[in-house]
């Protein structure tokens, strides 16, 4: 289940239909991440982004893009960024939906 936002109350205030159904849209970028505090949501994953990709648009690809989440905790400092990565990877590998949603995303993992 998509975990709920802070606001997501108010998020729910205005719903509005998509001016445009048939249009392809291309997200600009998403982010992924899991117990991220501080955040608006505790975790954003593939439940989260199918369900706004689910959401009436017709998004057809969205750009992954880090965000600071499970970074390494060793080794070089300049290759700690590369947890991410293999965070995203791990999510593609294991997760029943995962092809669905990098077929309706940009290439993450080539």
């Amino acid at each position: 289940m998509p975990a709920r936002t802070k606001n997501h109350e108010w998020l729910r205030l205005m719903v509005e239909e998509p001016l445009d159904p048939d249009r392809p849209i291309c997200d600009p970028h998403h982010h992924l991440w899991d117990l991220g505090i501080g955040r608006v949501a505790p975790r954003y994953l593939l439940d989260e982004i199918l369900e706004d990709v689910r959401a009436g648009h017709n998004v057809v690809s969205t750009v992954f893009i880090e965000c600071g989440a499970t970074f390494r905790t060793d080794g070089p400092e300049a290759l700690r960024p590369i947890g991410e990565t293999e965070f995203v990877n791990g999510i593609a590998a294991v997760e029943p939906d995962a092809r669905e949603v990098m077929s309706k995303l940009a290439p993450l993992l080539k």
